[in-house]
């Protein structure tokens, strides 16, 4: 388990800034060029959460903005078969890091958003033992450094 601190100037004095500090976390930005890009790309104001991430994070455009700064997002199953009746789930998060050990997620959950990053979730210390938490969606970022893009021959 991994805790978010305010420590800029800038976080000291905002709230809801889940979706910053987890772009800032999955990515390696910091926290001021997280929050420049979560208010130009998605919509995010002074003191306010972003809404309807789902949306933003499988827009083209904020996903080529985000490629052109060098990280590419991809949208995870976040959904398993219970064997016991034969239904769909939502995976908690606990299942989550069980489930994708390796490799950096943000997670959307109800209200908020984090990252798991090689199984160990980055949350605030109130909220990051929490693991039964339902994930709505996930998105697992990588480097363009990470992508395996073939060479010509």
């Amino acid at each position: 388990m991994q805790t978010y601190t305010k420590r800029t100037p800038l976080s000291v004095k905002e709230d809801n800034d889940c979706v910053v500090r987890s772009i800032m976390t999955a990515t390696g930005l910091s926290y001021i060029e997280s929050h420049r890009f979560c208010t130009q790309w998605l919509d995010r104001e002074f003191k306010d959460g972003v809404q309807y991430l789902e949306n933003k994070l499988s827009c083209p455009k904020v996903r080529s903005q985000l490629f052109a700064m060098g990280y590419q997002i991809d949208p995870i199953n976040c959904y398993y078969w219970r064997a016991w009746d034969g239904s769909l789930q939502s995976m908690n998060i606990g299942r989550f890091c069980k489930s994708y050990p390796k490799g950096t997620y943000i997670i959307h959950i109800s209200g908020h958003a984090l990252v798991i990053k090689n199984g160990t979730v980055h949350d605030w210390p109130e909220l990051a033992k929490k693991l039964q938490r339902k994930v709505l969606y996930a998105w697992e970022v990588k480097s363009n450094f990470q992508l395996e893009i073939p060479f010509p021959e």
